[in-house]
């Protein structure tokens, strides 16, 4: 289901950006089924203009984009912000009113009070290792373009197959796919013969989602817990058999709101915070947990206002095959943290370009500036590396998420690679002989490039 938040009211001043609606215009929330069938057709009629990795946008007769409640500045995603703020700028069609079309789940942090800030966890500074280092890469001049551009080696499902998808992972023999969009939210795709299944309806059952937003592999790789953003859940799944069976679901923690939990032995997660980088605790609690700081790259010092610290700190994090080791990449900071799963801060590296977040506040509210340039925009990791999505973009362009930066686990870079369109989603084999993305050229795909031999053998070290 795609949530649609018509806006009715007066026009707004796209250049100052503030809005001229009378005090009785009210928001109503619509509902519309979208189907990947229904969702094409509409593109093809022109209704619906632009899908990117983050939003959907639905241009119907309006006039102008009228204000933008508050509550949603205080989105989980920097890039759903972007985009707010663009249609916020933006002056559409004249008709009488004005339509915005967001995905407005709760996985935005739309409408409700934030876990975080009604029960706080209090923050703990993390505990280092005497070997802990600190490793910079030599930094790479903007103009100069990655020696190695990947070619596709495969690609599986037809125009119909994804719409949205934010989330990879590997699996042996197969790749579980998250998508936002579709009705039914989570796929495999069989490696061996390109096979695809659909599951995991939209729904708040129990065994439906809402926004599937992080998966993390239980016991022999062939059960799964899935974390649901918007119901702030887990659900268990064994993929072993021809169908996917649903074992349980486990009520996630309270007190903060998780981003990429990993479950085993312990629960290990990196937190939508202002204070904090990473959550630990026992998986089946939901109180008592630990939300640590690694020394935030944005601190309260600089950056008094808790919402921009809380969007500036934003983080991608994911776990070695083995779950002995994390790797936490920043989306505004040229910084990687390796960490124990005991919260143990190992080593911190950076690569080779640089960040400029730029924001500022008007009125208690935050907004993006258009020189603002975000980094990393997500991970996977193999027993050897860590595969770093690179974006680089500024706010006020295209995002060109078409590189990757390779770290090996203590933190050194190792080489940038590049790919020869967009990529939203990334995932990587255990023995680095592949990797997969989710592209949206020329149409909604899962694609598989191989990986250099250099990187494979561990030459390029």
């Amino acid at each position: 289901m795609v949530h649609l938040l018509l806006l009715q009211g007066r026009s707004m001043d796209a250049t100052r950006g503030s809005a001229q609606s009378s005090p009785s215009a009210t928001v109503h929330p619509l509902v519309v089924e979208s189907s990947p069938r229904k969702h094409l057709r509409s593109r093809e009629r022109g209704q619906i203009t632009g899908v990117r990795s983050k939003a959907l946008t639905l241009y119907a007769k309006a006039r102008t984009v009228a204000e933008v409640p508050s509550r949603f500045t205080t989105v989980y995603d920097p890039m759903h912000l972007d985009l707010i703020q663009s249609l916020r700028r933006r002056t559409w069609p004249r008709t009488a009113g004005a339509v915005l079309a967001v995905l407005t789940s709760t996985a935005l942090g739309c409408g409700r009070v934030d876990a975080e800030r009604s029960a706080p966890i209090r923050a703990e500074v993390a505990s280092r290792t005497d070997a802990f280092a600190t490793r910079q890469a030599v930094l790479i001049p903007s103009s100069v373009e990655p020696e190695d551009t990947l070619k596709i080696r495969r690609q599986f499902g037809d125009s119909l197959s994804f719409a949205q998808v934010v989330k990879l992972y590997h699996l042996p023999g197969k790749l579980l796919v998250m998508d936002r969009l579709l009705n039914y939210h989570l796929s495999t795709v069989d490696l061996s013969d390109g096979s695809l299944q659909h599951f995991g309806r939209d729904g708040d059952g129990p065994r439906e989602f809402r926004e599937p937003y992080s998966a993390s592999f239980h016991g022999d790789l062939e059960e799964v817990w899935v974390y649901d953003f918007r119901t702030n859940r887990f659900t268990l799944l064994d993929l072993s058999g021809p169908e996917p069976v649903f074992r349980r679901t486990l009520p996630a923690p309270s007190g903060v709101r998780l981003l990429d939990p990993v479950l085993s032995t312990s629960l290990v997660s990196n937190a939508l915070s202002g204070a904090g980088t990473l959550v630990i605790g026992q998986p089946d609690r939901q109180t008592g947990h630990r939300l640590i700081d690694l020394g935030l790259p944005f601190d309260s010092a600089a950056h008094p206002a808790y919402v921009a610290r809380r969007l500036l700190n934003r983080t991608f994090m994911s776990p070695s095959p083995d779950h002995g080791r994390f790797a936490v990449v920043h989306q505004f900071a040229n910084r990687i943290d390796i960490v124990s799963r005991d919260g143990i801060h190992l080593v911190t590296g950076s690569g080779p370009r640089q960040a400029n977040p730029s924001y500022r506040m008007q009125r208690d509210r935050f907004f993006w500036n258009d020189d603002n340039i975000s980094l990393y925009t997500g991970v996977a990791a193999s027993e050897r590396h860590v595969y770093v999505l690179y974006c680089g973009c500024r706010f006020a362009e295209e995002q060109a998420m078409r590189r990757v930066h390779i770290f090996d686990w203590e933190g050194r870079f190792v080489r940038e690679i590049a790919f020869d369109r967009n990529v939203f989603a990334l995932a990587v084999a255990p023995d680095d002989s592949m990797l997969f993305g989710f592209v949206e050229e020329p149409h909604p795909q899962i694609v598989e490039w191989e990986i250099p031999l250099a990187i494979r053998t561990g030459t390029e070290e």
